[in-house]
């Protein structure tokens, strides 16, 4: 009884702790095709695409008794702004001489997602195997030099770094293969190869 006591009290002064959260956009999505993506990731236990059989249950994949190929593409545009700024005499005496701030817009432009499927899987057979490959993540931002302080040229003829570029990508290969013990229940291995 007392732990639960304990317990209630640690619960309710834990959900009274408040502060600021600020984030950055994440690198992983949280699903892989339309169907899985549409489901915001949660389809663990479906079989409604080949695509988020193999991403998220290899094991799944016995339940198709057929040849599957399944292929996919997403066009994610990104907006991201960058502002900064140095206070009046931030480096000492009149340095700068007044303060500065600005903001910059990146121009990432449109980065595409592919994904690919295949499940080969036969009515008469135990054995299933698949192949995916899915662009599961990445991020980057393309700031140009300008009057943003944190993107004017470096020392001595700017305060900042100038342009700012970055690029991230990571694709996952997954080989698979499933055995079907019981019609209703199923193992399977899938080694995930990142690149």
């Amino acid at each position: 009884m007392q732990v639960k006591k304990l317990t209630i009290i640690f619960l309710i002064l834990l959900s009274s702790y408040q502060s600021s959260v600020l984030a950055q956009t994440g690198h992983v999505l949280s699903g892989v095709g339309p169907i899985n993506m549409s489901m915001g990731g949660a389809g663990a236990a479906t079989t409604l695409d080949a695509m988020g059989s193999l991403h998220w249950n290899p094991a799944s994949i016995s339940f198709f008794h057929r040849r599957k190929l399944d292929v996919g593409f997403e066009a994610f545009i990104p907006s991201t702004k960058l502002s900064s700024q140095i206070k009046r005499n931030a480096f000492g005496p009149g340095f700068p001489a007044q303060g500065l701030s600005g903001s910059t817009d990146s121009d990432t432009g449109l980065s595409p997602i592919p994904t690919f499927a295949y499940v080969h899987g036969r009515p008469e057979s135990r054995w299933t195997f698949g192949l995916g490959a899915f662009g599961v993540g990445g991020f980057g931002v393309d700031y140009p030099g300008g009057a943003n302080p944190i993107t004017t040229p470096q020392p001595p003829n700017g305060f900042g770094f100038g342009s700012i570029f970055s690029e991230f990508q990571l694709l996952q290969i997954v080989p698979t293969l499933a055995y079907r013990l019981t019609d209703n229940l199923s193992v399977g291995i899938a080694p995930s190869l990142n690149w």
